[in-house]
């Protein structure tokens, strides 16, 4: 576009309608105000028909309010207005776009998480950048923001920041370690592998990698409380990563992904209580993650009792199906543990009360379970905001008690493919240390 520059200082006479129009974006939060200024200007200056039609190639947001600003003259004041309607339409359009990634689980899908898994922190860059450029101190002292502009351009940067925080921070693992004393006087410590939730799709590579290498931690067992997998062609990238740890004693039980595909939700339906199952969610080869996990030797506890040998150890063991979808049947596994035991030991994957009472009415001496992502989206003081299920947020994540019974609750390693976001709540594995009683 040639003699840009000089065409620019043309554009003065149509300064007026300008500011009318930007004034219109910025009250209404709508793109219709700059569609229609950018239609005028264009109409004004043939030249600048590629501006209004889009084809000034990417339109990253950046480029689009520099570009924008320069060719129409703006005092640096003013381009608040423009940042305006820029974030509405990052917002509402720029975010809801397919993710084209070819080891994508849901390549070619319309959704909205899926351009902060691949673009999240350009994102955050680009909003950063517009929030830096527009100079607040100077546009108060010109009069040209008012305080709802500034509270919404923070509003939208803030947002945007903690969406791409939250989007880094679900990709993040950590080991958990906590210490239990639940042993016969004397015993020597044992060290109980919990991993829980997960959710597994192709493609996570460095989940993969960081519980594979969980095995170097040489656990005396390991307890997995469901959620392996969220997609059709995930088991056999759940037992290449558990491979490692096959060489101890282990049990599990399933929860409701490994029997269904997940489906999206609305994030404000879980603030009205446990989700449920959604109709018409495809049904998962579980079965085929049941048998590989019982032919690597560890012992499937969906409604079952059981044994394990642990350092030496005897351990009397039971679970459930997943409460989550009504498939325990408590009853099949009702009655006291072995008192002979050296630890009696509880396994659910969801922690309704209706189970977690049982167990520790039962005898139990620890109930392990997951499902609840320790909250997933926590607030800094406050906690879980929910559970999904009927326990109490205060216990979402981490060791508690349980009438006589100790209950290790675990945030979790994935999320729904849907909604791959974690705030102040990071992806976990805990090493409990289960020790001898005073």
């Amino acid at each position: 576009m040639h003699n840009l520059h000089d065409r620019t200082h043309g554009l003065a006479t149509t300064h007026a309608r300008c500011r009318d129009l930007r004034y219109r974006c910025a009250h209404n939060g709508l793109e219709v105000g700059l569609a229609e200024l950018l239609r005028q200007v264009a109409t004004d200056d043939t030249q600048l028909i590629p501006l209004a039609s889009g084809q000034f190639g990417p339109l990253s947001l950046v480029v689009r309010l520099r570009r924008f600003a320069t060719l129409l003259g703006l005092a640096a004041q003013h381009r608040h207005d423009i940042l305006i309607t820029q974030l509405t339409g990052l917002l509402a359009r720029d975010l809801l776009v397919r993710d084209r990634r070819e080891n994508h689980a849901d390549r070619g899908r319309g959704q909205f998480v899926a351009l902060l898994d691949s673009r999240g922190e350009v994102c955050l860059k680009s909003v950063l950048e517009c929030a830096h450029a527009v100079s607040v101190s100077s546009a108060w002292q010109h009069g040209g923001m008012r305080a709802s502009t500034v509270a919404l351009v923070g509003a939208v940067a803030a947002g945007a920041a903690a969406l791409a925080y939250a989007r880094w921070e679900s990709e993040h693992f950590m080991l958990r370690q906590a210490t239990t004393a639940l042993l016969p006087a004397g015993q020597p410590p044992l060290r109980i592998l919990h991993l829980s939730d997960l959710h597994f799709v192709p493609g996570q590579v460095s989940k993969q990698q960081w519980v594979s290498a969980l095995s170097e931690l040489q656990p005396d067992a390991v307890i997995a409380t469901g959620d392996f997998m969220s997609h059709m062609l995930a088991v056999p990238h759940v037992l290449d990563t558990l491979e490692p740890l096959f060489y101890v004693p282990g049990a599990f039980v399933l929860g409701s992904n490994d029997y269904y595909a997940p489906k999206p939700i609305n994030p404000a339906r879980y603030l009205l209580g446990p989700s449920g199952l959604e109709p018409d969610r495809e049904m998962l080869p579980w079965q085929d993650l049941v048998d590989g996990l019982v032919d690597a030797g560890w012992l499937d506890l969906s409604n079952t009792r059981g044994a394990l040998t642990v350092d030496g150890r005897h351990v009397d063991i039971r679970g459930v199906d997943d409460p989550h979808i009504g498939r325990d049947r408590y009853d099949d596994v009702a009655g006291e543990f072995d008192s002979s035991a050296d630890l009696a030991l509880g396994v659910t994957h969801a922690p309704y009360l209706r189970v977690i009472d049982r167990m520790a009415a039962d005898g139990a001496d620890l109930v392990l379970a997951g499902h609840t992502h320790g909250g997933q989206l926590r607030i800094p003081g406050l906690g879980a905001l929910v559970t999904n299920c009927d326990l109490d947020r205060a216990r979402a994540r981490g060791l508690s008690s349980h009438g006589d019974a100790a209950l290790h609750v675990s945030a979790g390693l994935g999320t729904s493919p849907y909604a791959p976001f974690r705030f102040a709540c990071p992806p976990e594995a805990t090493l409990l240390t289960v020790t001898a009683r005073p």
